[in-house]
C-alpha cells in the first residue's frame, strides 16, 4: 500500500520533484490495527505532500467516499470552514451552514468566527489543543463539542454541536428567480456537490428557472468541491444546450 502511494506521487503529483524524503518504514506509517491501517497510510500520504504549496490533496476511505457520492451521506455537522492560515491568527470562519444540519439547528450562521472548542482557543498551538480542534472540526467523531463563536465582534454563548453519522447533504440547496433593476429575470442556482443525488435536483432547478423565463444565470460554485464529471456535463448541457456543448 505504501509503495502504491509513493508511486502515485511520482506519476501524478504536480510537485513530484519536490516531495520530501520520508521513511516509509517508520512506526507512524506501519501501524496495522484491528480496524485496519488507513490512519497509517493517510499519515504517510500527508507526510509526502509539499505542504508549502499543496492545500488541495487528501485521502478518503473508499466506503465513506462511495456513501457520499452515491447518496450524499457523510459524517458531518453541516459547517464549511475557511481559515486564513494554519498558524495563528487562524481567523476560522463559517462560510456555509447546511440547512437542517446540527449546526443550523444550534443557530450557527455564515460569518460566525470560531473563538474556542471545549475551552481550547481557536489559535491554540499545543499538540493536545490542535488535536482537539482538528478532531472537532474535521474529524469523523460523533461526540458533542462545545463551540463558542463571535458574531459581528460579539462573543456568543456556547453551543453544543455533534456530527451526525449519516447526515445527508443537499447538493442544490437554493434556486431563486430574481428581478434586476431593469426588470429582467435573473436565475440564481447554488450548486455545492457533483453527487449522484444532484442529478434530479439540478433537473428540477433548471426547470424552475426555465419556467421563470430567466435571461441570465448566476451559477454559484463557491462551496463546490467537485465530484462526478457526468454531472458537470449534464449541467453544462442543460445550461448551454447541444450546440455549445457538442
Amino acid at each position: 500500500e505504501k509503495s502504491w502511494v509513493r508511486a502515485y506521487f511520482d506519476e501524478a503529483y504536480l510537485w513530484y520533484s519536490e516531495v520530501p524524503v520520508v521513511d516509509a518504514a517508520a512506526p507512524a506509517y506501519s501501524n496495522d490495527t484491528s480496524t485496519g491501517f488507513y490512519t497509517s497510510i493517510d499519515g504517510y500520504f500527508e507526510a509526502l505532500k509539499v505542504t508549502s504549496k499543496d492545500r488541495f490533496s487528501f485521502t478518503y476511505p473508499t466506503k465513506a467516499w462511495d456513501a457520499l457520492f452515491q447518496s450524499g451521506q457523510m459524517v458531518a455537522d453541516g459547517i464549511q470552514w475557511h481559515y486564513d492560515s494554519p498558524t495563528p491568527p487562524r481567523n476560522m470562519r463559517v462560510v456555509f451552514v447546511e440547512p437542517a444540519s446540527p449546526a443550523a439547528n444550534a443557530g450557527v450562521q455564515r460569518g460566525d468566527t470560531l473563538v474556542s472548542v471545549n475551552g481550547i482557543s481557536a489559535d491554540d498551538t499545543t499538540p493536545a489543543g490542535v488535536t482537539v480542534l482538528n478532531t472537532a472540526l474535521f474529524g469523523s467523531t460523533t461526540a458533542a463539542y462545545s463551540y463558542v463563536f463571535s458574531r459581528a465582534g460579539v462573543t456568543q454563548g456556547a453551543k453544543s454541536i455533534a456530527k451526525l453519522a449519516n447526515f445527508i447533504t443537499d447538493p442544490v440547496p437554493q434556486t431563486t428567480v430574481l428581478t434586476d433593476a431593469n426588470g429582467a429575470k435573473v436565475g440564481y442556482l447554488l450548486f455545492n456537490d457533483h453527487l449522484a443525488t444532484a442529478e434530479s435536483r439540478l433537473i428540477t432547478a433548471i426547470n424552475t428557472l426555465k419556467a421563470g423565463n430567466v435571461s441570465d444565470l448566476v451559477l454559484d460554485l463557491r462551496y463546490n468541491g467537485g465530484g462526478y464529471l457526468y454531472i458537470a456535463s449534464e449541467l453544462a448541457y442543460m445550461i448551454a444546450g447541444p450546440t455549445r456543448t457538442a
